[in-house]
């Protein structure tokens, strides 16, 4: 027996090494987090309380940045305090304070004695307006013009959850302070504590891999530039106590620093009773706290009321700056080389009846097609798709959506070459997607290119007109390199065709307009 165990303690493998955790300053440098003006000031305004037994809830709203409102709910109990403060962050469940998943768990912290404070992101509930959206695949358009400035949506977020912390500590006498929430409410919980000094503790219910891995679904939103995950070294970095709440009966994840709590908590993936039995005796503990009536904690733990979501409607307008505009005020110049990569889907439809040399068209109009039919040629339009999860893995990898799009752009060029090895003559690009053409390595036209993103539709135009640095000077070098560049479709048409030296002066120019910020 001896020998064999020998043999055995031989055989067996090492021990995992210690996981060396990272420097937390490289995540949230990552995130490029929009600049915040200290002295800023919030402009709270709030609405009337709905009662409770020890407490009350009403609506109340706030500015991260001047004319960028946010809108929030606050629970606050009843005495002058100073009470421990919670801010409560919202999941991907649809609604933002309103969710069952923000109130039951702020009915709950209020009845226990807590402040809570509910913040909603951009673009859910009385805001949901495109100029606001930020999530799944409506706010694709909005993530990239962030991305193009050197921010993300994943940093918009957690800014304005540092915000909300103003909020609360103005909006009520509140002395030691932590998050939580569920779902994608744990994310920015997560990365809201890495970022904020005055968070002493997270509680994270249902939480999903963090920071985001690439290709696992949800919402592009969580994930962090060039910072693919899951990543060890980042959760063994984590400053403050936390408590991990899974649904599944997965293991921990690995790298959890021995401040963290991992419990398993079987049932659906939302913030349950169950977890919030937990989570609220550790805040307890973690923010040195005693609730003053222990039986009505308890009953509205089990059995949280529901406030209508009109009683905590803001009474405030949303103001007028949007994600696209904030975009432009926090970003800068960046240097982009193109990498296209493959893997989006794409399509080509070629004009009937049509022999000439194939003219790859994107978001061409009859017009443009009748003048590529006029030189002989045919007009080929390309359709470009991203695949479901394809946007958060390219922001993980550090890559732009464009390089997606102009991937798909070479495939169906390799695939319209004819049998005798004709390629295309070029390709033939109108308004938001010219930039495509940036890395198509084809000779291009360029119809009304995108200049000026003011012009811009988030209901219509493609995520992918967004180049990183394009809006500060990035997208000059593209047009200028062009044939053409002009809003005439026969003159462009032939500068393609190369029948004519150039297009006349009056009908299409080579000489790029100033792009904004672009001094």
């Amino acid at each position: 027996m001896l020998p064999f165990l020998l043999l055995l303690a031989c055989t067996s493998p090492p021990p995992p090494a210690p996981v060396v955790p990272s420097d937390p300053a490289d995540a949230l440098a990552a995130l490029g987090l929009p600049r915040l003006e200290s002295a800023a000031p919030l402009a709270i305004e709030t609405g009337l309380p709905t009662p409770y037994a020890g407490y009350s809830v009403r609506p109340l709203s706030f500015e991260p940045w001047p004319g960028f409102r946010t809108s929030a709910a606050l629970w606050l109990p009843e005495g002058p305090g100073p009470f421990p403060g919670v801010l409560v962050l919202p999941g991907h469940f649809g609604e933002g304070k309103t969710a069952g998943e923000c109130q039951e768990v702020a009915h709950a912290l209020a009845a226990r004695g807590y402040a809570a404070l509910a913040v909603d992101m951009p673009g859910v509930e009385e805001w949901d307006v495109p100029g606001r959206w930020l999530h799944f695949e409506q706010g694709a358009f909005n993530r990239a013009a962030l991305l193009a400035g050197g921010s993300s949506a994943l940093g918009l977020q957690v800014q304005i959850a540092r915000r909300g912390l103003e909020a609360l500590r103005e909006a009520a006498p509140v002395s030691r302070m932590a998050a939580t929430g569920a779902s994608g409410g744990a994310v920015l919980a997560f990365w809201l504590a890495l970022a904020e000094p005055s968070v002493e503790a997270v509680a994270l219910a249902s939480f999903v891999t963090i920071p985001r891995e690439p290709g696992t679904g949800g919402c592009p939103c969580d994930a962090a530039p060039s910072w693919p995950g899951p990543d060890p070294s980042l959760l063994a970095s984590f400053p403050v106590p936390s408590l991990w709440l899974s649904e599944i009966g997965a293991p921990p994840p690995a790298g959890l620093p021995a401040t963290a709590r991992y419990e398993v908590v079987a049932g659906p993936h939302s913030y349950t009773t169950q977890m919030r039995a937990l989570a609220l005796p550790w805040l307890d503990e973690h923010l040195g706290h005693v609730p003053p009536d222990p039986d009505r904690a308890i009953a509205v733990l089990q059995a949280p009321p529901y406030t209508p979501g009109e009683a905590l409607r803001s009474p405030a307008d949303h103001g007028t700056a949007s994600i696209l505009e904030l975009a432009l005020q926090t970003g800068g110049p960046q240097f982009w080389e193109p990498h296209p990569f493959t893997g989006w889907e794409w399509g080509v439809t070629r004009a009937p009846d049509c022999a000439g040399p194939p003219v790859l068209t994107l978001g061409a109009e009859p017009r443009d097609e009748a003048a590529i039919l006029a030189i002989g040629a045919c007009p080929v339009a390309v359709t470009v798709r991203a695949q479901e999860g394809a946007e958060g893995a390219a922001v993980a990898r550090g890559q732009a959506l464009v390089e997606g799009a102009a991937g798909a752009v070479l495939q169906a060029t390799s695939a319209l070459a004819d049998p005798e090895g004709e390629v295309p003559l070029g390709v033939y690009a109108v308004g938001a997607w010219a930039p495509v053409t940036a890395a198509a390595n084809l000779p291009a036209v360029l119809r009304d290119p995108a200049r000026d993103p003011r012009a811009l539709d988030p209901t219509r135009d493609p995520p992918w007109v967004h180049v990183p640095g394009g809006w500060w000077g990035g997208l000059d070098a593209l047009y200028a390199s062009a044939l053409a560049v002009g809003d005439d479709p026969a003159a462009l048409a032939a500068a393609l065709r190369g029948q004519h030296s150039s297009p006349s002066p009056a009908s299409a120019s080579t000489t790029p307009s100033q792009s904004p910020g672009g001094e």
